[in-house]
This record gives structure tokens, sequence and C-alpha cells, in this order.
């Protein structure tokens, strides 16, 4: 959502209660990313404007999470999906459903994606998982648009590294701070991108 949000704190210190309201339906409608303009490039109180609109946001979020509400934000067909064969589609879905839970039951503390072009870490992010979500690509153009949805930490990484995505995603968490020596991670191979017929597969990693 690019609209200014919070167009009165342009001038003023304080949002208006209808600008509050539209950055928490941005939340409730499953906005991956939301901005502002105005407000930061000339506003008055640009740190206040950004504060005020993660305060909100992170509100929702919890709220949402409290309620099980994230569920409902999941039962769309998304627009990467389209271009799978329906067979591949239902089944990459299936799978980021069942990472979605597995995030949760497993506590895990990351997941992360190797992905060419993006499309399981999109569909990953559909599904509100309960960790951060680490996508390794060897494409800037890749790590670029994956920086705006929902959860992603995009890493640029050279193609050789991802020849071992279980000792680089080990690597990746610790560097980054998102687990700890034992913890567990979830990777997820991009399978519907391969080449080799292969299919989207999860495992569990103790780092």
């Amino acid at each position: 959502v690019a609209t200014q949000m919070l167009e009165s704190m342009i001038h003023a210190s304080r949002p208006t209660r209808a600008e509050v309201t539209d950055v928490a339906w941005a939340a409730m409608g499953g906005t991956d990313a939301v901005m502002l303009s105005g407000e930061t490039a000339s506003g008055a109180y640009p740190f206040a404007a950004v504060e005020t609109m993660d305060r909100v946001l992170r509100r929702v979020e919890a709220h949402q999470w409290s309620h099980g509400q994230f569920a409902g934000l999941v039962h769309h067909v998304l627009s990467a999906a389209q271009e799978l064969r329906d067979e591949d589609a239902a089944r990459s879905e299936a799978v980021s459903r069942a990472i979605a839970h597995l995030s949760r039951e497993l506590q895990v503390r990351a997941i992360v994606v190797p992905t060419l072009y993006g499309r399981m870490a999109r569909l990953v992010s559909s599904e509100r998982p309960a960790a951060p979500i680490v996508a390794l690509s060897a494409l800037a153009s890749t790590c670029q648009s994956l920086a705006l949805l929902w959860g992603v930490t995009p890493v640029l990484e050279p193609a050789e590294t991802l020849r071992d995505p279980e000792l680089r995603a080990r690597a990746v968490v610790l560097e980054m701070g998102l687990a700890d020596a034992g913890q567990n991670v979830l990777l997820v191979y991009d399978a519907s991108a391969a080449r080799d017929g292969s299919r989207p597969t999860v495992s569990v990693l103790r780092v």
C-alpha cells in the first residue's frame, strides 16, 4: 500500500483516527508492505510518523496472532502460483501451509528458502508463518522484489554457496543472529522451479 497513509503527520505530531484506521485495515487485509512518502520526505515529524505506523501494525498483527485471524488471509491463490500447472500450484500451496504449521508446532527460529526467482518464498510468506523467512538467491533482482514481502529477509548469495543449502542455511541463521547452536530451523527447497522434476521438500535442521 503506497499512499500517504499518515498525511496529517506532515504538519502534526499525531495522526487522525481515520489515518490510524487506514493503517490498521491494511494489516487486517493481509498487505505485505506499507509506505510513507511525504511524511518522511518533507514532513516535520518523520521519525514520529514511522514509529506511529510501526506501533499500529505491531498491535494489529499481535491481535491477529492471538485470535488466529491469519488463517483467513491465506485462502487465495497467489498470482505467482498461477504460473505453475494446477497440480504443481496445489502441491506448492499445501507445502507452504504445512511449513507455517511446522513453524508454530516446532517453534523454529527461522525458515530458510534457497530460491532462484522467489516463487516458494512468496508462497511461504503468504501463509504468515511464526518465524522469519530468509530467502537466499543468486539473483539481485529476486532479492529486490522479495524485500517487500511480509516476513522475508532476502540475502544475495553466490551461486556456488547454494550448492550445499543445508550448510549455508545453518551458517546464515547464525550470522544473522536468528538462531543459536542446538535450535531448529526449517529448510525449504524451491523445487517448483527445478528442471529435474523434483517436488517441494522441507527439512528440519538443527543449528
